[in-house]
């Protein structure tokens, strides 16, 4: 009995999580091969391991069936003992095993899959060429999505040479993601990023990115300047942060400096150890988020406690958020707040009882255009609920994209609104 071939795809279509049953429908019929193979390969999990040969291998299997690269969207390589860097664990630990690559090695395998349309590598190291120097020759390649989490730098005669040559392999990527960068080395202030200093041979090259996810909680000084230089923010319309140190706002400030004229959405994420710093109003304003003049959505990660006496903690905090805040402009066009508070502990009092409300009614009453202001509860590091945001290492949170927001519990919800009943009437505020 002949079936319609519009009736096999649709079949095949609905068995896009079944890899078992994919392979089965690819050895029913020679017509039924290709629809099965655009769902078999279509999400692509390489296990790599700290054998050199590691990366060879798959490299090899694209040469011997080449076919299969163009099937290909999605390629995460990922070392079979995943480990998350803790911050500052590089100073103490030793050399932890990593699958290394080389940005000429990695610029021929992106060659075999030419439909690629994101690649994640996690848990390897980036290193030099063994065999010879990368072709400046090479075809840029164009990827919705680049995602480098847990990635070991290794030394060079300049730092950060390793990453500007795998950053030299594309021209445009809509969505960058960049977690845990560390070195192999002890950092060196001294020994910073030159482009003239790679080589006459190399054109100094910017790379396209519209949406930036940048964790400083690993990465060096150094690399944050490679990454700042190395990049072309004339088009970033998105960046999400996460900084460790107050020093380390001025480098998250360059980029959104490049970006002021076309950013539109900014993520920050207030760990607890910047906070203990104790950052001003004028440390903030190192961000630069003055320039922005087409931010219309803000997102603020932080923390507030509940436990015996930690009032003081969470009015430190809140003061820090209102500070962030004021740094915009009275004329901005913001039209979206969104606030992820993470309760630690269970007094709502020590909570939110001793907040400084005022200024921060003041604060909000500067965005005219506000429309929307959320406050929700999860904490995306923890993976509380047993839901992970998007496995990159991001903490942007939207309803309808199959992440639950937590909610802030019905107490801290009645004080958040008795709070702020100017914008509660006006259907601004939202709480979940």
């Amino acid at each position: 009995m002949h079936v319609p071939q519009e009736l096999v795809d649709i079949v095949i279509d609905n068995l896009h999580d079944d890899k078992h049953a994919l392979k089965t429908c690819s050895l029913v019929a020679p017509h039924w091969l290709h629809s099965s193979r655009l769902h078999l390969w279509h999400d692509l999990d390489v296990a790599v391991s700290e054998q050199p040969r590691s990366f060879h291998a798959f490299d090899e299997f694209l040469k011997t069936a080449p076919v299969i690269g163009s099937y290909v969207r999605n390629v995460r390589f990922q070392h079979g003992r995943t480990v998350v860097l803790e911050p500052f664990a590089f100073f103490t630990a030793g050399p932890r095993p990593q699958s290394r690559i080389a940005a000429d090695h990695l610029a021929s395998i992106l060659a075999k899959l030419p439909r690629l349309k994101s690649l994640l590598l996690d848990t390897v190291s980036i290193g030099g060429s063994d065999t010879h120097r990368l072709q400046t020759s090479l075809r840029p390649y164009q990827l919705h999505s680049v995602t480098l989490t847990n990635v070991r730098i290794e030394q060079s005669d300049y730092a950060g040479k390793y990453l500007f040559d795998i950053f030299t392999l594309f021209s445009r990527v809509k969505h960058l993601r960049l977690r845990n960068l560390s070195t192999s080395f002890f950092p060196d202030p001294f020994r910073p990023f030159r482009l003239d200093a790679i080589g006459p041979s190399v054109d100094p090259h910017r790379l396209h990115v519209e949406s930036l996810a940048l964790d400083m909680s690993i990465t060096t000084r150094e690399y944050a300047d490679v990454i700042h230089r190395s990049l072309d923010c004339n088009q970033l319309s998105s960046l999400s942060a996460t900084c460790m140190q107050i020093d380390e706002l001025p480098l998250v400030g360059r980029i959104i400096h490049d970006a002021a004229a076309t950013l539109t959405h900014f993520e920050f994420n207030l760990r607890n150890s910047i906070v203990d710093d104790m950052p001003t109003r004028s440390d903030w304003r190192e961000l630069h988020l003055s320039t922005c003049t087409a931010l219309t959505s803000l997102v603020l990660h932080f923390t507030l406690e509940g436990y015996p006496g930690s009032a003081p903690i969470s009015q430190a905090i809140w003061t820090q958020v209102v500070d962030l805040l004021n740094t915009l402009p009275s004329a901005s066009p913001l039209a979206s707040l969104s606030f992820n508070i993470v309760f630690l502990g269970d007094s709502e009092d020590e909570q939110l009882g001793s907040l400084d409300w005022g200024g921060f009614r003041e604060a909000l009453r500067r965005f005219y255009k506000l429309t929307s202001m959320e406050f929700w509860s999860y904490d995306s590091r923890l993976g509380v609920g047993g839901s992970h945001v998007d496995g990159y290492g991001t903490w942007r949170v939207r309803h309808g994209q199959g992440t639950v927001m937590g909610s802030v519990g019905d107490d801290r919800r009645n004080r958040i609104e008795n709070e702020l009943q100017e914008w509660k009437k006006t259907g601004v505020l939202c709480i979940c």
